[in-house]
């Protein structure tokens, strides 16, 4: 007995599915990429900054701060002009 042929419709369905899951894996990818970078950049904002360990923390708060207001700002717009046509 032959296993059932999927219909045109939910092939759709799933190549939909794999797509959005690309692209959450991508975004999410690039989040940890981007904090990754932070923390080894640390060393070297340090010594160009001549600041000690509590003003590395400031910088790195101060990154972060923007980091998610930048993320608010494109949830807004997201929910403005739509998710897919934004990403």
């Amino acid at each position: 007995m032959n296993p059932p042929v999927p219909s045109p419709a939910s092939r759709r369905e799933r190549r939909a599915r794999s797509r959005s899951l690309a692209g959450i894996s991508l975004g999410y990818f690039m989040v940890l990429l981007d904090m990754t970078v932070l923390a080894v950049a640390e060393p070297d904002l340090a010594s160009s900054l001549g600041t000690s360990m509590a003003g590395l923390q400031w910088a790195a708060t101060g990154y972060t701060v923007a980091f998610a207001a930048l993320l608010l700002s494109a949830g807004a717009a997201a929910d403005r002009f739509g998710a897919e046509r934004l990403f």
